[in-house]
């Protein structure tokens, strides 16, 4: 009786550290992905900040900053 009770011990204390292996590779999985989407909204934030200069670059001179935020808002509202 007291080894089936020491395997059985033995074994829940296994599947505790299985189940606490297999939490931390969640969390780690979960903060590489958390990792890889900042980093891609970075690069598409930069890429937008690109794009608006660029924008405000080719607007001509004879507008109005509220004229050129009229028509960034316009093309913008074309990429939603």
């Amino acid at each position: 009786p007291d080894q089936k009770w020491h395997i059985a011990m033995i074994s829940r204390i296994e599947e505790r550290e299985l189940e606490d292996t297999n939490i931390e590779l969640m969390e780690e999985t979960l903060l590489k992905t958390q990792k890889m989407m900042n980093t891609k909204i970075e690069n598409v934030l930069a890429e937008t900040r690109q794009m608006v200069e660029k924008l405000r670059t080719e607007l001509t001179i004879k507008e109005t900053p509220a004229d050129q935020d009229m028509k960034i808002e316009g093309i913008a509202s074309k990429w939603k």
